[in-house]
């Protein structure tokens, strides 16, 4: 829309109405031509921006390294990228604790423990036991094979061991005593299968009682601390693993041959 003025000849022009204040659209924007000066000025700051950019990207390939990079999930050196995978696998995992004692940040679950040991087989006789004998899987003691339980996930984390889990093949064991010893780490064993228990003092952390019940198919029983309600204690050193030596605590007449042992230890764990 144009208007009409006249100029200082006194001549009828007429020239474009002003345009409202504030912004608007193209199609109501007045047109404006850049000179060749600025266009060359633009294009060059265009090409310094994407060289620019090219530039940080290349830094922050770098930086965080490849998608495919392992999880870094100590201090050990690694890529950003590979730290904020190791972060996701904690989270994952639940494992993911940040400080210690009083200083721990957000909510910390309890992890409870099921430890299962290797099955033991004893020996292949009925031998009667006596009261206070060793059930092992052998008659030499330079060949017993403690009862070994994987009580964590992380190395060195205290553990608190609340009760054992026995079950065995061998219905000759059902109504008898047994008390199970445990060591932080795996003992100098000094009695076979069917002789005089004889324990170790060295890294002994408490032993945990219990007497069998009767099954169709063999025996089993609950055993619990015999002083207080748990055991707390650190496995072996840089490692996981608590050890177990099996006694009986009454006379056992008619122990099946070659019967096998599976012991399960209960607990919660903690952090070192």
């Amino acid at each position: 829309m144009t208007i009409d003025v006249k100029d200082a000849n006194g001549n009828v022009v007429p020239i474009q109405t002003p345009l409202a204040p504030g912004r608007a659209a193209a199609a109501d924007s007045k047109p404006v031509v850049l000179s060749t000066e600025d266009a060359a000025a633009l294009a060059l700051l265009h090409t310094d921006l994407a060289t620019t950019l090219a530039g940080l990207v290349d830094g922050l390939e770098g930086i965080l390294g490849t998608t495919s990079g392992a999880a870094v999930i100590t201090d050990a050196n690694g890529t950003l990228q590979q730290y904020l995978r190791g972060l996701i696998k904690q989270w994952i995992a639940g494992t993911l604790v940040v400080g210690s004692g009083t200083n721990l940040i957000g909510k910390v679950k309890t992890k409870f423990i099921e430890a299962a040991a290797a099955t033991m087989t004893r020996p292949n006789d009925t031998n009667a036991y006596a009261a206070n004998d060793a059930i092992a899987n052998s008659t030499t003691a330079g060949s017993v094979t403690p009862f070994s339980f994987s009580m964590s996930d992380v190395n060195d984390d205290l553990v608190t061991i609340e009760r054992l889990r026995l079950i065995t093949t061998d219905t000759g064991v059902a109504g008898k005593a047994l008390r199970m010893w445990l060591f932080r780490a795996s003992p100098t064993v000094g009695a076979g299968d069917n002789a005089a228990f004889s324990n170790p003092r060295a890294t002994f952390i408490g032993s945990l009682s219990g007497t069998m019940r009767t099954f169709s198919d063999g025996s089993g029983g609950i055993f619990v601390p015999d002083e207080g309600s748990r055991i707390i204690t650190l496995p072996t050193s840089g490692a996981k693993t608590v050890f177990g030596l099996l006694q009986t605590l009454e006379a056992i007449a008619s122990p099946l041959a070659q019967s096998t042992w599976i012991a399960t230890l209960e607990g919660f764990q903690g952090s070192a």
